[in-house]
């Protein structure tokens, strides 16, 4: 049996990037992308212990040539409180993010452009996204996807190590161990004759590890879920592939379920048509398949991101292109965010979706204590750029509301205070407006001299961030004045230090 290899990298790449009635769904409370002029995208995204959140990925903007990793932290409410790009030569996409203990952060992800150049790539940041120290590991044919802490102060990191390269390029399932100071301590790879993955590792409750992801070894039909389970110790204790009659399908995010077992969470082709589903597989704690449950429409569906809910029930995230226009069924290229819920029996709760009329994409879902649930990706309608990061804070579950299509937006037009003030070259400034139409966002010197224009054009309404280099400004006191169309005007002030 040959796996399509182009089925499966295209796959990898939507991974990194890449219904019935409604009951009661969450209605969005705010939205908040985050970027430049160019593209930026969110690949993971987590709650911090003060309340608010920290998103990483990459960007394109901010004088990056290359791609760099890309950390945002927010406040509870999803305003900015710093941001940081990472660039490195050959350029790097974080795909994973963890806190440590003293509320720094650890990012994760591959180094390289080419194939040649893939290394597992990892920053460990102080509170502030500075740089403590960064590491890179398996340089050359390797790609990492995801990494959780080791129950030694450790962290443990997997994704995929390429083989046969350059006449038959197939891959196998890797992980990679280090200590707290970036060490490689250990390494070992899974699979066989074909394309073998890991997408995602997380610790378990009794001290073990889960990784899941993709095979086509092990005399499979074609691309199925593949799931290993780890002891303490990091030795094996059982793996189990989970084919799906002949049809590709393949796991991206897994959980650990409180009354037993896990939860993956993916996606699988349909029967006799050219698209796919939400995938969840529901096993117990030796790997034997209790159910398996598919959801989506007639177009494609990819989920990326699973979370278990405070009721004991599932959220499922990722992008849906089956109910982004209802009124445009041949659009193939409008995606938007797809959640869904569904009970502990895998039976649907409700779904919804949040998207303009570009590609938006989630990679994350969390659900917060009070009920609401809070997802990040990215979003080709909204934001200053080609792409940017995307922030969205639902309502609490359940409200009942009609199917969703549109973010919720901050309401009136707000300059937000910068970011660090006082500042050292470079500084942040977000603001949030109301209706779309003409905004400018200039900085003034003491004098009331315009020394440059950050932005002046067409916005939709929403948030957005943006970063001003002053290294050639002079120290001292500036002014920064967003004026809209309407002929609202909001001021800031901010002190260059030299």
């Amino acid at each position: 049996m040959k796996i399509k290899k182009t089925t499966i990298m295209a796959l990898l790449t939507a991974f990194t990037i890449g219904a019935g009635d409604l009951l009661a769904q969450p209605d969005s409370l705010w939205s908040r992308t985050f970027g430049g002029a160019e593209d930026e995208r969110c690949n993971a995204m987590i709650q911090t212990s003060d309340g608010g959140f920290a998103l990483a990925g990459y960007s394109y903007s901010f004088d990056n040539d290359e791609r760099a990793f890309y950390l945002v932290k927010t406040d509870e409410q999803g305003e900015a409180i710093f941001s940081q790009t990472y660039s490195c030569d050959g350029g790097a996409d974080c795909r994973s993010i963890l806190q440590t203990e003293d509320d720094g952060f650890i990012l994760a992800g591959t180094k390289g452009s080419t194939i040649w150049e893939l290394g597992f790539y990892i920053i460990r940041t102080d509170e502030d996204g500075e740089v403590v120290w960064s590491r890179t590991y398996e340089e050359g044919f390797s790609d990492c996807y995801s990494i959780c802490p080791t129950y030694d102060g450790g962290y443990l990191l997997a994704g995929l190590a390429y083989t046969g390269f350059p006449d038959d390029i197939n891959g196998d399932a890797v992980v990679l161990r280090i200590n707290a100071d970036g060490d490689s301590l250990w390494s070992q790879t899974w699979g066989g004759d074909e394309f073998d993955f890991f997408t995602n590792v997380t610790a378990t409750s009794d001290s073990g590890y889960v990784l899941v992801g993709g095979t086509g070894s092990f005399d499979l039909e074609s691309l199925s879920g593949y799931i290993v389970m780890l002891d303490s110790n990091l030795e094996e204790q059982w793996s189990c592939t989970y084919d799906n009659n002949g049809l590709y399908n393949s796991f991206n995010s897994s959980v650990e379920v409180e009354n037993g077992g896990f939860a993956m969470a993916g996606y699988c082709d349909v029967p006799e048509q050219d698209y796919s589903d939400y995938q969840l597989v529901r096993i117990d704690s030796e790997g034997e398949l209790i159910w398996r449950r598919s959801f989506g429409g007639e177009e494609h569906e990819t989920c990326l991101s699973i979370t278990e809910t405070n009721d004991h029930c599932f959220a499922l995230a990722g992008d849906s292109n089956s109910f982004s226009d209802e009124n445009n069924e041949e659009d193939e290229n409008e995606f938007d965010f797809y959640l869904v819920k569904c009970d502990d029996d895998g039976s649907e709760v409700w779904s919804c979706t949040f998207g303009g009329e570009e590609w938006d994409g989630c990679s994350a879902v969390i659900q917060l204590n009070d009920g609401s649930f809070a997802l990040a990706g990215y979003t080709k309608s909204f934001g200053a750029g080609e792409s940017d990061m995307w922030l969205v804070k639902t309502g609490l579950d359940p409200v009942s509301v009609p199917h969703i299509t549109n973010p919720a937006l901050p309401n009136g037009i707000t300059l937000l205070s910068p970011y660090p003030n006082p500042f050292n070259n470079r500084m942040q400034i977000g603001f949030n407006i109301e209706q779309p139409g003409m905004v400018s966002l200039d900085i003034f010197d003491i004098s009331g001299r315009c020394i440059t224009t950050l932005f002046e054009g067409f916005t939709a309404s929403g948030s957005q961030t943006l970063m001003w280099d002053a290294s050639s400004a002079s120290a001292g006191e500036y002014l920064m004045k967003l004026s809209s169309s309407n002929g609202q005007i909001r001021t800031q002030r901010a002190v260059l230090l030299k």
